[in-house]
């Protein structure tokens, strides 16, 4: 799960614009459209789910893995 932090700048009605914050990671973009703030909160969801895929360790999850020392 992330948390972000969005600002809309927008001062009339109608108006798509402002700027969002990863907050774990302190990343910011500016965005003018729906189209630009779902790209950016997507391309951290991915980066996200990748840290997180690298972090797994080797095994099923929750499985514990033994070592020549157990």
């Amino acid at each position: 799960m992330s948390t972000y932090v969005v600002r809309f700048l927008g001062a009339t009605p109608g108006e798509f614009r402002g700027r969002v914050r990863h907050v774990s990671t302190g990343e910011e973009d500016n965005f003018s459209s729906p189209e630009e703030l779902y790209d950016f909160l997507e391309r951290m969801n991915a980066a996200h789910a990748r840290r997180s895929i690298d972090r797994e360790p080797a095994g099923r999850p929750g499985e514990r893995t033994t070592s020549e020392h157990d």
